[in-house]
Protein backbone atom coordinates (compact mmCIF):
# COMPACT_ATOMS: atom_id res chain seq x y z
CA UNK A 1 0.00 0.00 0.00
CA UNK A 2 1.01 3.53 -0.81
CA UNK A 3 1.75 5.42 2.36
CA UNK A 4 3.58 8.60 1.33
CA UNK A 5 4.41 10.35 -1.82
CA UNK A 6 6.81 13.45 -2.01
CA UNK A 7 6.78 15.69 -5.31
CA UNK A 8 9.44 18.02 -6.71
CA UNK A 9 9.00 20.13 -9.30
CA UNK A 10 6.49 17.13 -10.79
CA UNK A 11 4.23 18.72 -13.12
CA UNK A 12 2.26 21.64 -11.17
CA UNK A 13 4.04 20.58 -7.89
CA UNK A 14 7.31 22.41 -6.47
CA UNK A 15 7.45 20.51 -3.49
CA UNK A 16 4.66 18.60 -1.69
CA UNK A 17 3.89 16.10 0.05
CA UNK A 18 0.43 13.39 0.26
CA UNK A 19 -0.04 10.68 2.91
CA UNK A 20 -2.42 8.39 1.94
CA UNK A 21 -4.56 5.67 3.60
CA UNK A 22 -6.82 2.71 2.48
CA UNK A 23 -9.04 4.80 1.16
CA UNK A 24 -8.27 8.15 -0.31
CA UNK A 25 -10.33 10.90 -2.05
CA UNK A 26 -8.06 13.54 -4.17
CA UNK A 27 -10.68 16.67 -4.00
CA UNK A 28 -10.01 20.35 -6.30
CA UNK A 29 -11.68 21.81 -9.45
CA UNK A 30 -10.34 20.85 -12.90
CA UNK A 31 -6.61 22.14 -13.13
CA UNK A 32 -6.04 21.65 -9.68
CA UNK A 33 -3.49 18.94 -10.00
CA UNK A 34 -5.73 15.51 -9.47
CA UNK A 35 -4.84 13.84 -12.42
CA UNK A 36 -1.11 15.11 -11.64
CA UNK A 37 -0.96 13.84 -8.53
CA UNK A 38 -2.41 10.18 -9.85
CA UNK A 39 0.03 10.37 -12.60
CA UNK A 40 2.72 10.82 -10.37
CA UNK A 41 1.54 7.70 -8.16
CA UNK A 42 1.08 5.49 -11.49
CA UNK A 43 4.82 6.36 -12.46
CA UNK A 44 6.22 5.26 -9.39
CA UNK A 45 4.40 2.19 -10.38
CA UNK A 46 5.48 1.53 -14.28
CA UNK A 47 7.83 4.34 -14.31
CA UNK A 48 5.90 5.87 -17.29
CA UNK A 49 3.11 8.18 -17.86
CA UNK A 50 -0.15 7.21 -18.83
CA UNK A 51 -0.61 10.71 -20.35
CA UNK A 52 2.37 11.55 -22.06
CA UNK A 53 5.69 9.16 -24.00
CA UNK A 54 8.52 11.78 -23.10
CA UNK A 55 9.54 12.44 -19.18
CA UNK A 56 10.59 15.82 -20.23
CA UNK A 57 6.62 17.16 -20.42
CA UNK A 58 6.38 16.12 -16.43
CA UNK A 59 8.91 18.32 -15.63
CA UNK A 60 7.90 21.84 -13.81
CA UNK A 61 8.30 24.68 -16.50
CA UNK A 62 10.40 26.65 -13.87
CA UNK A 63 13.01 23.58 -13.66
CA UNK A 64 14.97 21.12 -15.28
CA UNK A 65 14.48 18.08 -13.41
CA UNK A 66 11.62 16.28 -11.42
CA UNK A 67 12.00 14.05 -8.24
CA UNK A 68 9.55 11.69 -7.01
CA UNK A 69 9.81 9.97 -3.60
CA UNK A 70 7.29 7.27 -3.04
CA UNK A 71 6.96 5.06 0.36
CA UNK A 72 4.65 2.19 0.67
CA UNK A 73 4.24 -0.53 2.72
CA UNK A 74 3.89 -4.85 1.95
CA UNK A 75 1.19 -6.85 2.96
CA UNK A 76 3.74 -8.27 5.55
CA UNK A 77 4.69 -4.46 6.88
CA UNK A 78 7.92 -3.85 5.79
CA UNK A 79 8.14 -0.66 4.63
CA UNK A 80 9.98 0.19 1.59
CA UNK A 81 11.49 3.66 -0.43
CA UNK A 82 11.40 4.33 -3.81
CA UNK A 83 12.91 7.20 -5.33
CA UNK A 84 13.19 8.42 -9.14
CA UNK A 85 15.11 11.58 -10.39
CA UNK A 86 14.86 12.70 -13.85
CA UNK A 87 17.07 15.28 -15.14
CA UNK A 88 17.58 14.18 -18.84
CA UNK A 89 18.08 10.81 -18.08
CA UNK A 90 15.95 8.74 -15.37
CA UNK A 91 17.84 7.02 -12.53
CA UNK A 92 15.61 5.54 -9.25
CA UNK A 93 16.92 3.88 -6.23
CA UNK A 94 15.19 1.58 -3.56
CA UNK A 95 15.47 1.91 0.03
CA UNK A 96 18.63 4.58 -1.22
CA UNK A 97 20.47 1.64 -3.09
CA UNK A 98 20.66 2.34 -7.01
CA UNK A 99 18.52 0.12 -9.28
CA UNK A 100 17.91 -0.23 -12.54
CA UNK A 101 14.24 1.61 -12.72
CA UNK A 102 12.90 -1.37 -14.84
CA UNK A 103 13.26 -3.56 -12.22
CA UNK A 104 11.23 -1.19 -10.16
CA UNK A 105 8.21 -1.87 -12.39
CA UNK A 106 5.61 -3.36 -10.50
CA UNK A 107 7.27 -2.86 -6.42
CA UNK A 108 4.13 -0.62 -6.06
CA UNK A 109 1.36 -2.48 -8.42
CA UNK A 110 -1.31 -0.38 -9.53
CA UNK A 111 -4.78 -0.84 -11.96
CA UNK A 112 -5.73 2.74 -13.51
CA UNK A 113 -8.95 4.18 -14.59
CA UNK A 114 -9.42 7.15 -16.76
CA UNK A 115 -11.06 8.73 -19.04
CA UNK A 116 -8.92 7.81 -21.65
CA UNK A 117 -9.20 3.47 -21.18
CA UNK A 118 -12.37 3.49 -23.73
CA UNK A 119 -9.19 3.79 -26.12
CA UNK A 120 -8.60 -0.25 -24.92
CA UNK A 121 -11.48 -1.14 -27.05
CA UNK A 122 -12.56 1.74 -29.46
CA UNK A 123 -8.41 2.79 -30.01
CA UNK A 124 -5.47 1.03 -32.10
CA UNK A 125 -4.11 -2.31 -31.66
CA UNK A 126 -1.19 -0.01 -29.83
CA UNK A 127 -3.43 0.96 -27.14
CA UNK A 128 -4.32 -3.05 -26.51
CA UNK A 129 -0.43 -3.70 -26.58
CA UNK A 130 0.12 -1.43 -24.20
CA UNK A 131 -2.40 -2.88 -22.04
CA UNK A 132 -1.44 -6.51 -21.84
CA UNK A 133 2.50 -5.17 -21.27
CA UNK A 134 1.71 -2.67 -18.60
CA UNK A 135 0.13 -5.84 -16.92
CA UNK A 136 2.30 -8.38 -17.31
CA UNK A 137 5.30 -6.38 -16.55
CA UNK A 138 4.07 -5.85 -13.17
CA UNK A 139 4.47 -9.03 -12.44
CA UNK A 140 6.52 -11.20 -14.64
CA UNK A 141 10.23 -9.27 -14.91
CA UNK A 142 11.18 -12.55 -17.14
CA UNK A 143 8.55 -10.73 -20.18
CA UNK A 144 10.11 -7.38 -19.22
CA UNK A 145 13.41 -8.46 -20.54
CA UNK A 146 11.66 -10.59 -23.29
CA UNK A 147 10.06 -7.73 -24.61
CA UNK A 148 12.79 -4.88 -24.07
CA UNK A 149 14.94 -7.43 -26.13
CA UNK A 150 12.32 -8.17 -28.51
CA UNK A 151 12.46 -4.13 -29.86
CA UNK A 152 15.57 -4.12 -29.80
CA UNK A 153 15.36 -7.00 -32.42
CA UNK A 154 12.67 -5.64 -34.83
CA UNK A 155 14.57 -2.23 -34.64
CA UNK A 156 17.75 -3.89 -35.80
CA UNK A 157 15.73 -6.53 -38.13
CA UNK A 158 14.01 -3.11 -40.21
CA UNK A 159 17.49 -1.42 -40.43
CA UNK A 160 19.07 -4.41 -42.01
CA UNK A 161 15.92 -4.74 -43.94
CA UNK A 162 16.27 -1.20 -45.09
CA UNK A 163 20.42 -1.95 -45.70
CA UNK A 164 19.68 -4.97 -48.20
CA UNK A 165 16.91 -2.92 -49.88
CA UNK A 166 18.76 0.03 -50.71
CA UNK A 167 21.87 -1.71 -51.26
CA UNK A 168 21.01 -4.71 -52.99
CA UNK A 169 22.96 -6.65 -50.27
CA UNK A 170 22.65 -10.37 -49.42
CA UNK A 171 19.43 -11.35 -47.75
CA UNK A 172 21.20 -13.44 -45.58
CA UNK A 173 22.43 -10.77 -43.38
CA UNK A 174 18.59 -10.71 -42.05
CA UNK A 175 19.21 -14.60 -40.93
CA UNK A 176 20.69 -13.61 -37.16
CA UNK A 177 17.72 -11.02 -36.90
CA UNK A 178 15.33 -13.49 -38.02
CA UNK A 179 16.67 -16.28 -35.60
CA UNK A 180 16.42 -14.38 -32.53
CA UNK A 181 13.11 -12.93 -33.60
CA UNK A 182 11.42 -16.55 -33.49
CA UNK A 183 13.08 -17.55 -29.84
CA UNK A 184 11.82 -14.27 -28.78
CA UNK A 185 8.45 -14.47 -30.32
CA UNK A 186 7.75 -17.77 -28.89
CA UNK A 187 8.80 -16.67 -25.16
CA UNK A 188 6.40 -13.66 -25.18
CA UNK A 189 3.68 -15.23 -26.68
CA UNK A 190 3.71 -18.46 -23.92
CA UNK A 191 3.41 -15.32 -21.34
CA UNK A 192 0.83 -13.45 -23.51
CA UNK A 193 -1.28 -17.00 -23.76
CA UNK A 194 -1.21 -17.56 -19.89
CA UNK A 195 -2.41 -14.05 -19.65
CA UNK A 196 -5.43 -14.39 -21.46
CA UNK A 197 -6.09 -17.68 -20.02
CA UNK A 198 -5.68 -15.83 -16.07
CA UNK A 199 -7.70 -12.65 -17.47
CA UNK A 200 -10.49 -14.22 -19.10
CA UNK A 201 -11.05 -16.63 -16.23
CA UNK A 202 -11.17 -13.42 -13.64
CA UNK A 203 -13.75 -11.69 -16.66
CA UNK A 204 -15.78 -14.28 -15.87
CA UNK A 205 -15.46 -13.84 -12.16
CA UNK A 206 -16.45 -10.06 -12.74
CA UNK A 207 -19.33 -10.06 -15.42
CA UNK A 208 -20.86 -12.91 -13.56
CA UNK A 209 -21.64 -10.18 -10.93
CA UNK A 210 -23.14 -7.44 -13.39
CA UNK A 211 -26.73 -7.89 -15.15
CA UNK A 212 -27.23 -10.88 -17.23
CA UNK A 213 -26.71 -9.48 -20.72
CA UNK A 214 -22.77 -9.29 -19.60
CA UNK A 215 -22.38 -12.44 -18.92
CA UNK A 216 -21.81 -13.38 -22.37
CA UNK A 217 -18.58 -10.94 -22.49
CA UNK A 218 -15.21 -12.62 -23.85
CA UNK A 219 -11.99 -11.74 -24.72
CA UNK A 220 -10.42 -13.73 -27.52
CA UNK A 221 -6.48 -12.63 -28.43
CA UNK A 222 -5.47 -12.33 -31.47
CA UNK A 223 -1.26 -13.77 -30.92
CA UNK A 224 0.79 -13.83 -34.35
CA UNK A 225 2.89 -17.12 -33.78
CA UNK A 226 6.03 -17.28 -35.85
CA UNK A 227 8.11 -19.64 -37.27
CA UNK A 228 11.73 -19.52 -39.73
CA UNK A 229 9.79 -20.88 -42.56
CA UNK A 230 6.81 -17.43 -42.02
CA UNK A 231 9.21 -15.20 -41.15
CA UNK A 232 11.28 -15.66 -44.41
CA UNK A 233 8.02 -16.00 -46.87
CA UNK A 234 7.19 -12.83 -45.38
CA UNK A 235 10.54 -11.42 -46.54
CA UNK A 236 9.99 -9.91 -49.73
CA UNK A 237 6.97 -8.01 -48.30
CA UNK A 238 9.40 -6.65 -45.34
CA UNK A 239 12.10 -5.68 -47.91
CA UNK A 240 9.30 -3.52 -49.72
CA UNK A 241 8.07 -1.87 -46.65
CA UNK A 242 11.67 -1.94 -44.94
CA UNK A 243 9.78 -2.89 -41.27
CA UNK A 244 8.43 -6.73 -39.72
CA UNK A 245 5.47 -7.13 -40.55
CA UNK A 246 4.56 -10.25 -38.58
CA UNK A 247 5.04 -10.87 -34.88
CA UNK A 248 4.29 -10.04 -31.30
CA UNK A 249 4.15 -6.30 -31.93
CA UNK A 250 1.39 -7.02 -34.11
CA UNK A 251 -0.76 -8.89 -31.57
CA UNK A 252 -4.19 -8.08 -30.19
CA UNK A 253 -7.44 -8.94 -28.90
CA UNK A 254 -11.01 -8.19 -29.26
CA UNK A 255 -14.32 -8.09 -26.20
CA UNK A 256 -16.80 -10.10 -27.71
CA UNK A 257 -20.43 -9.57 -26.12
CA UNK A 258 -23.28 -11.95 -27.59
CA UNK A 259 -21.15 -13.38 -30.14
CA UNK A 260 -20.16 -10.05 -31.89
CA UNK A 261 -17.16 -7.65 -31.44
CA UNK A 262 -18.19 -5.10 -29.32
CA UNK A 263 -16.18 -2.27 -30.50
CA UNK A 264 -18.11 -1.92 -33.56
CA UNK A 265 -21.75 -2.48 -32.44
CA UNK A 266 -22.06 -2.12 -28.60
CA UNK A 267 -23.23 1.24 -26.93
CA UNK A 268 -21.16 3.62 -25.18
CA UNK A 269 -22.81 2.77 -22.11
CA UNK A 270 -22.19 -1.26 -22.80
CA UNK A 271 -18.83 -0.68 -24.19
CA UNK A 272 -17.78 1.73 -21.13
CA UNK A 273 -19.30 -1.30 -18.66
CA UNK A 274 -16.92 -3.77 -20.56
CA UNK A 275 -13.99 -1.65 -19.75
CA UNK A 276 -14.76 -1.44 -16.29
CA UNK A 277 -14.96 -5.22 -16.03
CA UNK A 278 -11.68 -5.27 -17.89
CA UNK A 279 -10.01 -3.03 -15.34
CA UNK A 280 -11.29 -5.09 -12.52
CA UNK A 281 -10.27 -8.07 -14.03
CA UNK A 282 -6.94 -6.45 -14.13
CA UNK A 283 -6.71 -5.58 -10.57
CA UNK A 284 -8.11 -9.62 -9.92
CA UNK A 285 -5.30 -10.99 -11.91
CA UNK A 286 -2.72 -8.82 -10.15
CA UNK A 287 -3.44 -9.87 -7.18
CA UNK A 288 -3.27 -13.61 -8.15
CA UNK A 289 0.01 -13.31 -9.56
CA UNK A 290 1.96 -10.56 -7.04
CA UNK A 291 2.49 -12.05 -3.44
CA UNK A 292 2.43 -10.15 -0.19
CA UNK A 293 1.47 -6.88 -2.25
CA UNK A 294 -1.66 -4.93 -2.12
CA UNK A 295 -2.58 -3.39 -5.49
CA UNK A 296 -4.05 -0.05 -5.25
CA UNK A 297 -6.91 1.24 -7.47
CA UNK A 298 -6.68 4.35 -9.43
CA UNK A 299 -9.90 6.48 -10.78
CA UNK A 300 -9.24 9.54 -12.41
CA UNK A 301 -12.47 11.85 -12.28
CA UNK A 302 -14.64 8.86 -13.93
CA UNK A 303 -16.25 7.41 -10.38
CA UNK A 304 -19.18 10.27 -10.20
CA UNK A 305 -19.63 9.14 -13.91
CA UNK A 306 -20.35 5.28 -12.64
CA UNK A 307 -24.04 4.05 -11.82
CA UNK A 308 -24.32 3.18 -8.64
CA UNK A 309 -24.16 -0.86 -9.04
CA UNK A 310 -20.68 0.05 -10.98
CA UNK A 311 -19.63 2.29 -8.07
CA UNK A 312 -20.36 -0.23 -5.86
CA UNK A 313 -19.05 -3.49 -7.75
CA UNK A 314 -16.12 -1.31 -7.82
CA UNK A 315 -15.39 -0.83 -3.94
CA UNK A 316 -16.34 -4.61 -3.51
CA UNK A 317 -13.86 -5.64 -5.73
CA UNK A 318 -11.24 -3.55 -4.34
CA UNK A 319 -11.86 -4.59 -0.78
CA UNK A 320 -8.37 -6.15 -0.54
CA UNK A 321 -6.51 -3.09 -1.52
CA UNK A 322 -6.03 0.40 -1.82
CA UNK A 323 -8.07 3.07 -3.64
CA UNK A 324 -7.15 6.72 -4.23
CA UNK A 325 -9.65 8.65 -6.69
CA UNK A 326 -9.97 12.34 -7.45
CA UNK A 327 -13.57 13.97 -8.02
CA UNK A 328 -14.33 17.54 -8.05
CA UNK A 329 -16.38 16.97 -5.16
CA UNK A 330 -16.28 14.73 -2.01
CA UNK A 331 -17.98 10.76 -2.97
CA UNK A 332 -19.76 8.57 -0.44
CA UNK A 333 -16.81 6.59 0.84
CA UNK A 334 -14.99 6.49 3.90
CA UNK A 335 -11.44 7.84 4.02
CA UNK A 336 -8.67 10.40 3.88
CA UNK A 337 -9.44 13.65 2.31
CA UNK A 338 -6.96 15.54 -0.11
CA UNK A 339 -7.70 19.10 -1.11
CA UNK A 340 -6.00 20.40 -3.99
Amino acid sequence: MLNKITLENFRSFKNNSFEFSNRTQIIGKNGSGKSNLLEAIGYSSILKSFRVKREKYLINNDSEYFNIKSIFEDDDGDVKEIFINYSGKKSAMLNKNKEQASRLIGEIPTVLFWEDDLSILLGSPNYRRKFINSVICQYSKIYLGDLVEYNRVVKQRNRQLYLVSINNSDESLLDIWDNQLVSLNLKINQKREQFFDLLNENYKKITSQGKSEFSSLKIVPKLINIDIDTLRRQRKIDLRRNYTTIGSHHDDFVIMFKGRDLSNFGSRGQQKTAIIFLKLAEKELLESRIKNKSVTLLLDDIFSELDKFNQQLVLETAKKGQVILSSIEKQNIEGEVIRL
